[in-house]
């Protein structure tokens, strides 16, 4: 079994089966990660953004290895940003807030203390 974790804004993971086999991994596009994610999380799929390694998921027809992602990666998962990029949260327990937010092609980050 081929899967992936993904991580929402809150901080929850969840596994992601995608596929039995290394040559069906080969094949699985974006678009195909979006609808399982949007089938075990009860999401709507045309708001999930997806990044990986800095990276957004923007092309839904483009294959999940082409961004490099395999077997156990992890991938984040964000909400759209009303300026149309997207956002991501992450708390720390020392009390400090990393924001990510993301404009195509780049991800910025900025840390904030409690």
């Amino acid at each position: 079994m081929y899967v992936v974790t993904v991580i929402d804004t809150d901080g929850m993971s969840m596994e992601i089966d995608l596929c039995e086999s290394h040559e069906e991994m080969e094949k699985m596009t974006v678009l195909q990660l979006k609808e399982k994610i949007a089938r075990q999380g009860n999401s709507e799929r045309p708001d999930l953004r997806l990044i990986f390694k800095d990276e957004v998921l923007h092309e839904d027809s483009k294959l999940l290895s082409e961004y490099g992602i395999q077997h156990k990666s992890v991938i984040h998962m964000t909400k759209a940003s009303p300026e149309g990029g997207t956002y991501m949260t992450q708390r720390h327990a020392a009390g400090i807030i990393i924001v990510y937010t993301t404009h195509f092609p780049r991800v910025t980050y900025s840390v904030r203390l409690l």
